[in-house]
Parts: structure tokens; sequence; C-alpha cells
């Protein structure tokens, strides 16, 4: 919005000659015309013509050239009419009830009018919005949150949203409750590919367990369930492990998957898709894993929603015995074969008169000098024998295996290796 109306401060002269009660124009002395607004167009501004004897009138100037005035008389009805002045009659820019009359009906004329750098009632945030909007504010409801006056759903590619934090998405309404309409106007927006909202798993019982609310994008359909689930493996085999899937053909996106979505299969999935971000077989998303024992029943294990995945009871991979000096020992951890990194207690165990010696694990790819994980023996002619328990996490290579070694050749240096538990890949 701009004024018409123009102002200056100081602003004052006298007339160069004088002018009669219906003269349009009045002329400044030379070089005082400088000193007011400029009028042209619809620019203009006011002055207040006053006699020596202190008669007055406001009159409207809609021009000025130079030293020359056009105006319009008696504006305020000064006197009740135009009069005469003679030369060297005052001339100034003053506040009068014209000036204050105009600002008050040019905001009243404006006032359903919005700046170009806010948005208005009927704009909304949608693919529209352009560099020319950066910076805007929005409008909020009551409760915080973006008003749906704001939002045009239809407008927004949710798929393209990212930089949210991956495992801290909620499924909630604008109350700030469940709802099983999922992604739909006024709910969370959806994830962007290889983001998620992991699951709480836990161990029901031989055959199944539950899998907790959560948020996952497959192959660019967003599946998401808001209760807990529970999935069953039918009649599992002994000593085998599981790997449960979201199948990728059963979900219809933007609606609540059920246990029906989850599906098991011995097929471990391939290696983690970068494009795809995430462990799959063909379609489907692999979510989880469990591994059964001797009995076909599922192992024990514990779980808070995060990637360790800590087992009920320890695995004894490597007995009791003396490994090798040269790396020529392997132990292999029973894990999913997506896993990279698994959770290995180390228990150096020297046996009698065993020399002081440590221990050491490498990944089984590696070719480094790895990393010492106990030390035991007798010291400084102490007959005493001691042993160290330590417990690490470790990386596995592709075959699930780490080197052991330790660094004296004795048959009195022992140890053994045990696995915790096991860590889920990203994207998982």
């Amino acid at each position: 919005m701009t004024l018409a109306l123009q102002v200056e401060n100081k602003a004052s002269g006298s007339l160069d000659s004088g002018i009669s009660a219906s003269a349009t124009s009045l002329t400044l002395k030379a070089g005082e015309g400088a000193e007011f607004p400029s009028a042209s167009g619809d620019n203009y501004f006011y002055v207040t013509l006053q006699t020596a004897g202190g008669a007055w009138e406001v009159v409207k100037v809609t021009a000025k050239v130079s030293n020359t005035f056009t105006i319009e008389r008696n504006v305020d009805s000064s006197t009740g009419a135009a009069q005469a002045f003679s030369a060297d009659d005052i001339v100034s820019l003053r506040y009068c009830a014209s000036v204050i009359s105009d600002i008050v009906d040019e905001l009243n004329d404006h006032a359903d009018d919005h700046d170009s750098r806010f948005f208005t009632e009927t704009e909304h945030i949608n693919t529209s919005v352009g560099a020319a909007d950066a910076g805007k504010p929005i409008k909020l409801d009551s409760g915080g949150f973006i008003d749906d006056s704001m939002i045009n759903e239809a407008g927004i590619n949710h798929s393209n949203i990212t930089d949210d934090e991956s495992e801290k998405h909620r499924l909630i309404a604008d109350s700030g409750t469940a709802t099983t309409e999922l992604w739909s106007a006024s709910k969370l927006s959806k994830l962007a590919e290889g983001q998620i909202f992991r699951s709480l798993f836990e161990y029901k019982d031989a055959d199944e367990i539950y899998v907790g609310s959560g948020q996952y994008v497959v192959n660019g359909k967003h599946a998401g369930w808001l209760s807990q689930l529970t999935s069953q493996i039918s009649s599992p085999s002994i000593n085998t492990t599981y790997y449960l899937y979201l199948d990728y053909s059963e979900i219809t996106t933007d609606v609540e998957i059920t246990a029906t979505e989850l599906v098991w299969s011995t097929t471990a999935p391939g290696a983690y898709d970068h494009s795809k971000r995430g462990c799959y077989n063909g379609d489907d998303l692999c979510i989880f894993s469990v591994r059964t024992d001797g009995s076909g029943n599922i192992l024990k294990f514990h779980h808070n929603g995060e990637r360790y995945v800590e087992l009920d009871q320890d695995i004894e991979l490597y007995a009791s015995a003396y490994p090798n000096t040269d790396w020529s020992t392997q132990v292999t951890f029973t894990v999913p074969a997506f896993c990279a990194k698994a959770m290995a207690t180390f228990d150096t165990l020297p046996d009698g008169s065993a020399a002081s010696y440590s221990s050491y694990y490498r990944q089984g790819a590696s070719t480094g000098s790895g990393h010492r994980v106990g030390r035991g023996g007798s010291y400084g002619g102490d007959v005493r024998v001691e042993n160290s328990v330590n417990k690490a996490e470790v990386f596995i290579d592709t075959n699930s295996q780490i080197d052991i070694k330790v660094d004296v050749a004795d048959v009195n240096s022992k140890m053994a290796v045990y696995q915790n538990g096991w860590f889920l890949p990203v994207g998982m």
C-alpha cells in the first residue's frame, strides 16, 4: 500500500503575489517551492494560507511546478468560504483535519489487502509455492499445528519429504491420539524412502513373536500399523534362521497393515540395496529375524526397539581350547545373513602353568593386526594364574566369521568365545 498524500517537515514559504478568493493557483517567492513535497499524478499535499491578521484557509495542492502550486480551495471549510490573500502572506505545510482523514480513509480502503510477503487465507502450502514465498509466515491453529486452511493435501508429494529423523516418527492425529487412518489430511506426513519407525519385537512363545507398531517404506509403498501384531512361523524347522518380511504384493498404500502382510521365510535377503534403502528379497522388505533351536523352538531374545537384539542365553561358539598364533583359527557366529556386527564375550582361560599371553580378534576378512580382547597366565614368576572375561561388539565378515589368536604358543593358553546377541543393519 502506497499513500498518495505527501508530507514534509518544516515546509514553509510566502506568497510572491496576492491571490483572489477564486484563484486556483498560487506562486511562492523564488526558491521556496523546493521546501515542499512533489505533487503530480495522484500525489498531493495540503498547505495552510495565513494572513498577517491571523485569517487562514487550507488548500489542496494537486500539482507543483517549481514555485507555482495548482490548488483546490477551502478543503477544510476553514472560514466557510475561500478568501483573498496578499503578497507575503504565509504558506506552510501543517497537519490538518484533511491529512488525518485521508490517512484513515486510505487504511480502510486497503484493510482487506495482503502484502505479497504473506500467505492469504486462500493460499496453501503446496507444489505451487516457490522461491518468491520464502520467509512467509504460516497460520497455526490453537494447538500450535499448521492450520488446516493452510494445507492443500493434493499438492503435497509426501514421498519427496526428507530430512526427518528416521526413528522418531509417530502416527498421530491432530488431537495426539492414535488413528487407523494413515497419512491423510491433518495426519503425519509419509516417510521418505529408507526412513523407518522401527517396531519393538518381542518373544511370545515357541513359534510366535510380537511385532509392535511401526512404519516402513517398502519399495515405494508406505506400510504402517498402530497396534501390536502377532506373527507366527508355521511348523518351524530345527536350527533354522527365519526372516520376517513385509509382503510388497499385499501392501496397499495408506491402508493400515495387519499380520497378513507379515510373512516368514528361510530365504535370506540380499545385501543392503542402496536404491531401495533396505535389505530385500525381491520386492519384500526384511524387518527382523529369529533362530530356532534343536527342538524347532524360537530362541528367546530381548529387544527394546533399537538396533541391538540380545539372546536370552549365550551361544558357545568356541569351546575352551588353544587357538593358533597366526590368525588361522576361525569362529562362526549364529546370526542372520544380513548381520555385520554381533556382541560377543571373550573368556581368556589359562590352564595350569600357562605363560603370560594375550588373546586377539579381528574381522574374518581383515588383514590387520586385530584387537586385544583378553589377557591371562602367570606373571612375574608368581604361581598365580589369572584369566579375563571381556564383552565386545565385533564386526563379522560375510561368512559371519571372525579370526582369533593368542600371542604365545603354549598349549595351556586357552580361550572361549560366546555369542550374546546381534545388531540390525541400517534400514531395518
